[in-house]
């Protein structure tokens, strides 16, 4: 697993500081904030899925378009969108804007675990060797699975008994 502080895309650090911008947000909005966020010289934002917000894959356009932040996506779901689709969509998007963008996978929210697990997993393998990929983790099993996998783990929780086990696996 790479080191995430030491992550280079398009041959530039990533940085030490990543800011969130959510996409229940106007686009306006977005795009102030973006700048707001490349001014203060952080390198990257980062985007996530949630229900009732906009698609996290627009939002990074939106972004992309108006900045010249990397854009981390913390997390897409296999389980709402087929990785084919993530991986058509992050293609556009480098396609369009150059190679700017981490691919954080995840399971998000999953009624049955085993699937969720799956999926997941095969989602990281598919898309690890084109583009640099994060796993959304929040247990110990696809945490270790994740740390032999993707590029970087992006932990769900801030718990002192699950940052203790997390620190094997990096």
């Amino acid at each position: 697993m790479k080191n995430l502080q030491n992550l280079k895309l398009k041959n530039s650090s990533i940085g030490k500081i990543g800011i969130n911008i959510s996409g229940d947000l106007e686009d306006e909005e977005i795009v102030d904030r973006a700048k707001i966020v490349e001014k203060s010289g952080v390198k990257i934002v980062w985007v996530g899925e949630f229900e009732g917000f906009k698609d996290p894959l627009d939002v990074a356009e939106i972004i992309a378009n108006s900045t010249s932040l990397f854009i981390g996506f913390g997390v897409l779901s296999p389980l709402k969108r087929e990785c084919s689709e993530i991986k058509k969509g992050i293609k556009r998007l480098q396609n369009k804007f150059g190679n700017r963008f981490l691919v954080g996978i995840g399971a998000g929210k999953f009624r049955n675990a085993k699937e969720a697990l799956n999926k997941t997993v095969e989602c990281i393998k598919e898309l690890r060797y084109e583009f640099t990929v994060v796993a959304g983790c929040s247990s110990p099993k696809i945490t270790h699975i994740s740390s032999n996998l993707a590029d970087g783990i992006l932990f769900n929780y801030v718990h002192p008994r699950y940052l203790q086990w997390i620190k094997r696996y990096v």
